[in-house]
């Protein structure tokens, strides 16, 4: 049955058990395919496995196995597929990503056992994707990149002060906290960034807080307008 549903990635499939190769699946671009393999995998491990038989994505725990697949290069020759898969389902997806956030800020915020540098490094690629809204604790996501900014891996330490410091396309989550309404997360964030900020990183900052305030002032205008 895994066979037929794998069609023409059947060579992916080799030497995968059952629950790998449906994991793999589970993360094609092609939706049927993905419905099937997800419906097998409910089968295979009960309800744990997943929610709506249509959800537009994984649960949040398939999401987390196939980011460790393609970390550690499963399956073999096909770990990139796999990863470009995670990817455009990941930016192909437009309402309820949470899924992603959870699988993703899960890898993040392990410490014991702490996740393979290879998996960190993947889900912090991912995590620059993801809204703000979409994270259960933004706080607790930038306390665990900070301290990955110190990881013995270079690979994981560069990224996440990339990602953290908003010099990586999209991500401005440690920013969003600096601006936030409650005083002790916005010290906490700004104590954060004066530990790591290089003099670009003000002023990519000050892009920021000007933008927010302007889009501020427009939606202000713009209801007194609508009054």
């Amino acid at each position: 049955m895994v066979g037929e549903l794998a069609d023409d990635d059947a060579a992916a499939l080799t030497g995968l058990d059952i629950r790998d190769s449906l994991v793999y699946l589970a993360i094609d671009e092609n939706d049927s395919r993905r419905w099937d393999a997800l419906k097998m995998l409910r089968k295979l491990e009960g309800d744990s496995a997943g929610a709506a038989e249509y959800a537009s994505l994984p649960p949040a725990q398939i999401i987390r196995s196939a980011i460790s697949m393609a970390a550690q290069g499963e399956p073999r020759g096909h770990d990139r597929k796999l990863r470009k898969n995670l990817r455009l389902l990941l930016r192909n997806t437009h309402h309820d990503r949470r899924p992603f956030a959870h699988a993703v800020t899960a890898i993040l915020t392990a410490r014991s056992p702490e996740p393979d540098p290879a998996e960190l490094h993947l889900a912090l690629e991912l995590v620059r994707h993801l809204r703000i809204h979409e994270i259960g604790d933004p706080a607790e996501l930038v306390r665990a990149m900070h301290r990955l900014s110190a990881h013995p891996a270079l690979m994981v330490s560069v990224r996440a002060k990339s990602v953290l410091l908003g010099r990586t396309l999209g991500s401005e989550l440690l920013f969003e906290q600096m601006l936030h309404g409650d005083q002790a997360v916005r010290e906490e964030a700004r104590a954060i960034f004066e530990q790591m900020a290089e003099p670009e990183d003000r002023d990519s900052f000050k892009r920021f807080a000007s933008s927010r305030s302007r889009s501020t002032w427009t939606r202000i205008l713009r209801f007194v307008r609508l009054r």
